[in-house]
């Protein structure tokens, strides 16, 4: 119950200001999901002096979720290694693409912490790209492992210059290749399971050979654990690889009307119902969610 960084959070601040302090390569930072990236993030910042501060991940959820945790501070607020003097940073999301060198001076010039995704950045000319490398002294990238290699490699000529650093739940990349850059600190899954960071996983195999009611036996199943778990507050997941099979799987789920299942992908395209969905899972007035690689 005592309010401050974990021992793996602080390993990894420690691990970054050591490399920032002889190096100027890129490094990363290797933490399972669930142990505090953001922490570690905020705490860099923080720790660094950083000027100004570029933060790019993969996902529009994300991009939110992360600029959240600096408006404030998160837990450094909270365990009062700020003076309550010091100011939060200015953050600003970047939602679409600058179009011209001013827009991007405009922007930058008035943030401590631009949040932006993948998608937006990769996508500017390497003229507005270099515009924004020239007015931050720092760049983290979040999720590394969704970065493919032509893109990375790319996007990290413009930007060689600044001290970068990528967070990861693996070292590796989703086509299994390794991530790249040197590994700064890796806290293992097996060692956040061993320190207590995650419940105990059991796995419970559906046998069912027919395809055409495979989702339907997973589904019986899925939603039997649920009733047992209700009372934990938890939530059931159907994860699937793409829009069309979601939608599919949510014909399954659709008569557990009990448990207000939902879908949330890029394929609900206005922002209102997205967030009107992420409301009804975070009070838990809806127990049942089809996602998409989430």
């Amino acid at each position: 119950n005592t309010v401050g960084l974990r021992l793996p959070q602080i390993g990894a601040v420690h691990a970054a200001l050591a490399h920032f302090s002889v190096h100027r390569t890129p490094g990363t930072i290797v933490l399972p999901t669930g142990t505090g990236k953001t922490e570690v993030m905020l705490s860099v910042l923080v720790a660094s002096s950083c000027d100004r501060l570029l933060v790019v991940v993969p996902t529009d959820a994300l991009r939110t979720q992360i600029a959240g945790k600096f408006y404030s501070l998160g837990i450094l607020r909270q365990c009062k290694v700020i003076d309550e003097s010091a100011a939060n940073p200015v953050v600003g999301i970047l939602r679409k693409r600058p179009k011209t060198i001013a827009d991007v001076t405009e922007f930058f010039g008035k943030c401590n912490v631009v949040v932006a995704t993948m998608a937006a950045i990769g996508g500017c000319s390497a003229e507005l790209q270099m515009a924004m490398a020239s007015h931050c002294s720092h760049l983290f990238i979040d999720e590394a492992h969704h970065l493919g290699a032509p893109t990375w490699n790319a996007f990290k000529q413009v930007f060689e210059d600044l001290q970068i650093l990528q967070f990861t739940a693996t070292p590796f990349r989703l086509d299994e290749k390794p991530i790249g850059e040197r590994i700064l600190f890796l806290y293992s899954l097996s060692q956040a399971q061993h320190d207590g960071y995650f419940r105990p996983v059991e796995f419970k195999p559906v046998r069912e050979f027919d395809p055409r009611q495979r989702d339907k036996a997973i589904a019986e199943a899925a939603v039997e654990q649920l009733k047992k778990d209700f009372d934990k507050g938890h939530i059931l997941m159907a994860r699937v690889s793409n829009i069309s099979r979601a939608e599919e799987v949510f014909k399954v789920y659709e008569g557990y009307r009990e448990y207000s299942p939902v879908q949330i992908h890029t394929g609900i395209k206005s922002s209102d119902e997205r967030k009107r969905i992420s409301d009804r899972l975070l009070s838990g007035k809806s127990r049942i969610v089809i996602c998409v690689d989430m």
